[in-house]
């Protein structure tokens, strides 16, 4: 068991913006509390031995987005890799996609990559499982597509099909970013399927909205004005354009009746096809 005083030892050389990593899982978390059909059992551990409830401020509403999101996001990769696919988690963050998948039971692939001091973090509190890889590198650089290339070559794995996955990152990256980082999918995953949530560009400026951001002194940068021009200018084939707010409406019986108002573009989620 962990000592439930040692958050911020945990924590302690993580930069603010890292702070924001517990707060999906914190989310992740409460699905149970908030009768969401939804489990993440690691996630509901952690926040339980760190009494993460204590050191973040995080709202019912916001915890809800960060339940049905997730859930989201693992229907279309469930759907997207079918038996044998390679799932890329870029920015990967705490999350247990793999475990909530049951990949490790299937003998499939998960590539998790994310910063070195966040791979640390997540091996010293998960640990890699059977197929799973934690890639410590920055998304925007080829370092980890040659590791991804190396272990599969390695494995005798020709042609697979990807799924890549871009969660509660987007926003916080530069448009230059954002078009450097479709330049190197495009290259090295031809035909993969690839997703990302995206905010409205009314919510650029305004981390300062959400408590959960505003206390780690985060910014958002990102935010595409028409999702369909975005597919054009970077030749992807728009599959899925989802609100997330809609989802998170349909948790209330009052939610339902609002839910195809204006605000349903808030928040939402793409699934594009890469060429």
């Amino acid at each position: 068991m962990v000592a439930k005083q040692n958050f911020e030892e945990l924590t302690r050389d993580l930069p603010n913006v890292g702070k924001t990593l517990f707060v999906p899982l914190l989310g992740r978390a409460r699905a149970k509390q908030f009768n969401i059909s939804f489990e993440d059992t690691k996630a509901e551990q952690l926040a339980q031995d760190y009494e993460l409830g204590r050191h973040i401020s995080l709202s019912s509403l916001f915890s809800k987005a960060c339940i049905v999101r997730a859930r989201a996001f693992d229907t279309w990769a469930s759907q997207g890799l079918g038996a044998d696919g390679i799932l890329i988690s870029l920015g990967a963050g705490l999350c247990t996609r793999h475990q909530r998948l049951a990949r490790e039971a299937q003998n499939a692939l998960t590539f998790e990559v994310d910063f070195p001091e966040v791979i640390g973090l997540k091996r010293k509190l998960y640990g890699e499982g059977p197929g799973q890889h934690f890639l410590a590198s920055n998304i925007l650089d080829e370092a980890w597509v040659l590791e991804v290339q190396k272990i599969l070559q390695t494995q005798g794995r020709r042609n697979p099909h990807f799924f890549i996955t871009l969660e509660g990152v987007a926003m916080y990256l530069t448009p230059e970013q954002i078009t450097t980082l479709m330049k190197l999918l495009k290259h090295h995953f031809p035909s993969a399927q690839f997703s990302f949530d995206y905010i409205n560009r009314l919510f650029v400026s305004r981390a300062y909205l959400l408590p959960a951001i505003n206390k780690t002194n985060s910014q958002f940068h990102f935010a595409p004005s028409c999702i369909q021009a975005f597919a054009k200018e970077h030749q992807l084939t728009l599959m899925s354009d989802k609100s997330i707010v809609t989802d998170l409406l349909d948790q209330s019986t009052l939610g339902k009746l609002f839910r195809k108002g204006p605000w349903s573009g808030i928040y939402k989620m793409a699934l594009f096809q890469l060429p």
